[in-house]
């Protein structure tokens, strides 16, 4: 495909993927699955799983391997860019007006945002169950996934329930889900995959030699986004590590760029060129959010071959089962916290998550729902 094309397609995604990680899960099945079938839920599912495993920003993984699949490193990059920019572009914005900024008039409005990424989280959450945990053992599977992530006092062992509901998908019952041929797919040949790594440990072992203090943020950020395992979320404590207990940039600003993150459309990496411009002005933000995402995608795209050629062994597919019910559980885990817990706070909201589940049902777009539900929320407070 055209990588201006899936630039295209992947900015209007950018604009209108508001949530966090969790919630562009859904707008990317909605987009690639349903509307235009690059892929089937099955891949879909596998798609994610793998990404929850990888380092670096799960949804983001997502889109860069969905762009791959169409156009190579061009897809890949069109894919990355097209995502990022709207949210790189607000947040480096930020940085500059940080002193005009005035979170409690934007309250109302944001938590209006909440509740549309609710019905929306929900609404894949439904759509994925149906077509993944279409059996007793399966959707026993997805449950017991959501209730130990529930559980779980670190978001790190996410990974290790996920790992168990593979394990677990050995002794399911064969389905016959996503059994329709699947399209041929683009895999990265063994040269690109080393090349990947090898950038990758050039990044960690290089940057840090340099003392000019851009050099060092990106330095930090490069080391950031290869030790996030686990979703956007877990990038906070790495950053205050790294940016507050250094003494670079103080904890309220941080926590001021890290909110408005998770309001703004896009990845929530995109606190990068917050912290960048904040720091050392535009272009260093810039820099920054290109520092942080690296890692990724260079992981994404060494893993892709060695994924994919296991997927192909009958095995394997079975613990791909389990994978895809562990999946849907740990979207069910996540629609409860942080989603509800985030947007439920009064019976008016949950009336409000009502109307725009019903929206949902009736096929609303997301990019009317979304503002739709800020207005009312904000007319109403």
């Amino acid at each position: 495909m055209n990588p201006g094309r899936i630039f295209a397609i992947f900015l209007s995604l950018g604009c209108r993927c508001f949530g966090g990680p969790v919630a562009h899960i859904g707008y990317y099945r909605s987009e690639f699955v349903v509307r235009r079938g690059w892929l089937d839920e099955r891949a879909y599912a596998d798609l994610v799983a793998l990404c929850q495993f990888l380092p670096g920003p799960t949804s983001s993984q997502i889109g860069m391997l969905l762009g791959w699949r169409q156009g190579g490193w061009a897809g890949l990059l069109a894919a990355w860019v097209g995502f990022t920019l709207p949210s790189a572009l607000l947040m480096i914005a930020a940085g500059l007006a940080l002193a005009h900024f005035d979170p409690v008039a934007a309250g109302p409005w944001i938590h209006g945002m909440k509740i549309a990424v609710l019905a929306i989280v929900g609404g894949a959450v439904a759509a994925m169950w149906r077509s993944l945990c279409g059996d007793r053992w399966r959707a026993s599977l997805a449950l017991a996934t959501a209730a130990g992530v529930l559980l779980a006092p670190q978001a790190w062992l996410q990974l290790p329930i996920l790992a168990v509901a593979g394990l677990a998908g050995w002794w399911l019952p064969p389905s016959t889900a996503g059994t329709a041929p699947a399209p041929a797919v683009r895999l990265p040949t063994r040269r690109s995959a080393a090349l990947c790594l090898l950038l990758l440990a050039a990044g960690l072992f290089t940057l840090p030699l340099f003392a000019q203090p851009l050099t060092a943020l990106c330095a930090d950020l490069f080391r950031t986004g290869s030790l996030v395992v686990g979703g956007g979320h877990v990038v906070l404590p790495l950053l205050t590590a790294s940016m507050v207990e250094t003494g670079r940039i103080p904890a309220d600003t941080l926590l001021v760029g890290y909110g408005l993150a998770q309001v703004v459309p896009g990845p929530m990496f995109a606190v990068a060129g917050f912290i960048g411009t904040v720091l050392h002005g535009p272009w260093a933000g810039l820099l920054a959010i290109a520092a942080i995402f690296a890692p990724g995608a260079l992981i994404a795209v060494a893993a892709l071959p060695v994924w994919e050629r296991i997927m192909h062994h009958a095995g394997a597919r079975r613990i791909a089962d389990g994978l895809g019910a562990g999946v849907v559980g740990l979207l069910v885990a996540a629609l409860y916290d942080p989603v509800a817990v985030g947007a439920l706070h009064a019976p008016r909201d949950a009336a409000l998550a009502c109307l725009a589940l019903a929206a949902m049902l009736l096929r609303c777009p997301p990019w009317l729902l979304v503002p739709a539900c800020a207005g009312l929320n904000a007319l109403a407070g």
